[in-house]
């Protein structure tokens, strides 16, 4: 079965450098003969995202589901 990977990235900050770390296992992927694709766009910006509804602190270390299934943090939630 073909792979295609759209839109390759490692958002949010944690996750900065983590890109670099997909190319060899997709290159690897490749050269065991799996039929694998993937694009990245060449800009650090993308299209805004669900997070983009809620406040800053609300995924802050990459905890949005945590503080989504908090009913304590929910409260202080005002979407936009």
């Amino acid at each position: 079965m073909p792979i295609e990977i759209y839109h390759l990235k490692a958002g949010g900050r944690r996750n900065w450098g983590k890109a670099s770390q997909a190319v060899p296992k997709i290159d690897s992927a490749r050269a065991a003969g799996v039929d694998i694709q993937a694009n990245m766009y060449p800009y650090t910006a993308g299209g805004t995202g669900l997070t983009a509804c809620f406040p800053p602190w609300a995924s802050a270390d990459g905890k949005l589901f945590d503080n989504l299934a908090d009913p304590d943090a929910r409260m202080g939630f005002e979407l936009r």
